[in-house]
């Protein structure tokens, strides 16, 4: 019996032991996490000059730009425009910068943030996203479906915008929580010495894209890259002629010369996953390397994920976009669904195994999260305080409620 006692008793003792141990390990481990996001350094901008009261995107002003990371710093002379649309109301402005080396503007300098050496880049407010995440994360999903079938893979992010948070001083005063994105112009990769290199932005809800033959200017169309000339509205043209005009059979068996099949069926299952609301006939990029095959690539992301249109405290509902007049009177989407369903519903069944996943989703948003700092959303509250606030958890339980109603209309069964 007393070795019995003395067995329990030693078993008590390495218990507590082991126990102790475990807490001590827990502590520090808990230390060592906090003292690592607390030594986070989030990159900051100075913005050195007069920049209140833009609201046009004509009105250029120039200023000196300060830039500091943990391995980037550098000063510069630069030209800033508010950038674009819808959002000009907003009284937090999106800017495009662009930086010269000296007082006289002339020269173009180059400077290197993370994607190589560019003159030009995007400050954006995300005023209209109060999670500050929806452009950026939406890309990165976006960027892995080019990555799985091959589409631009030569571009920056396959050719989808991308950037990481910064805090932005005006005159040395917190002006917000901004994303510094890759500007637009630079994301494709393409030679200004070849003629069929073409990046065609459409911007416009106006007569729905593709409705119209062009005449001798661009009307719906920004020519982002290339020649405002009659050879590239020809070629414009030849697409756009293709979509409205041809037959039911040309339209399936010719598809493949006019099109990059493979980037319309990401963007059309993409574009119901995210519910990209606002990129079903405008906010997206046609582009050509030969002049004949065409990718689309979708471009601004603030409306994904039920992001109410116009009133950001509310999430919109999925039957919005199914009913939405854009889908309704939308030449490309309504012949692409109809011809091509069985495709559809291929692609979207494939990419909901991986990519297309509420998983996925949450822990691109979570990554991102890790390079905000939470001084720095209480800063931007207090800077900006008619922001809503930065919940998630909506959007888990959007993608709960939405991806069902999705995958009964394109699942294969």
């Amino acid at each position: 019996m007393k070795s019995i006692h003395k067995f329990i008793y030693i078993l008590i003792i390495l218990l507590m032991v082991f126990i102790s141990l475990y807490i001590i390990f827990k502590i520090q481990k808990s230390e060592t996490l906090e003292e690592n996001l607390n030594s986070y350094n989030i990159p900051k901008m100075y913005l050195i000059g007069q920049i209140e009261d833009m609201q046009e995107k004509s009105d250029k002003r120039q200023i000196k730009v300060k830039y500091e990371s943990d391995d980037t710093q550098f000063e510069s002379y630069a030209t800033i425009k508010v950038q674009g649309s819808y959002t000009l109301k907003f009284d937090k402005k999106n800017y495009n910068i662009t930086f010269f080396k000296d007082n006289e503007f002339n020269e173009k300098q180059k400077f290197d943030v993370k994607w190589g050496e560019y003159s030009k880049y995007t400050l954006k407010a995300n005023w209209s996203d109060p999670l500050h995440c929806r452009n950026i994360v939406t890309a990165q999903i976006a960027s892995e479906l080019n990555q799985r079938y091959g589409i631009l893979t030569d571009s920056v992010n396959n050719g989808l915008t991308d950037g990481f948070p910064v805090e932005v001083y005006s005159n040395d005063e917190f002006w917000g929580l901004y994303t510094l994105n890759i500007h637009k112009d630079n994301l494709f990769n393409m030679d200004k010495e070849n003629e069929n290199h073409l990046a065609i932005f459409v911007d416009t809800l106006e007569n729905n894209a593709f409705r119209d033959i062009l005449e001798d200017d661009w009307a719906i169309y920004e020519l982002e890259f290339g020649e405002e000339n009659k050879e590239n509205i020809n070629k414009l043209n030849r697409l756009i002629d293709f979509v409205k005009n041809s037959t039911d059979e040309d339209f399936v068996n010719n598809f493949d010369e006019y099109f990059n099949k493979d980037s319309v069926l990401n963007y059309y299952c993409f574009m119901y996953f995210s519910h990209l609301i606002d990129n079903i006939a405008q906010n997206f990029f046609l582009v050509t390397y030969d002049g004949e095959i065409w990718y689309m690539v979708p471009y601004d992301f603030d409306q994904s994920w039920g992001n109410e249109f116009k009133d950001y405290s509310k999430i919109t509902d999925y039957h919005n976009l199914h009913t939405s007049y854009y889908v309704k009177t939308s030449v490309l989407w309504n012949r692409f669904k109809e011809l091509f369903r069985q495709e559809i519903n291929d692609r979207y069944t494939e990419l909901r195994k991986d990519i297309l996943t509420k998983e996925n989703v949450i822990n691109k948003m979570n990554e991102f999260y890790k390079l905000i700092p939470e001084e720095t959303l209480k800063k931007e509250q207090e800077k900006w305080n008619n922001k809503p606030d930065y919940e998630r958890t909506y959007i888990e339980e959007y993608l709960d409620n939405e991806l069902s109603i999705l995958d009964n209309i394109y699942m294969n069964k």
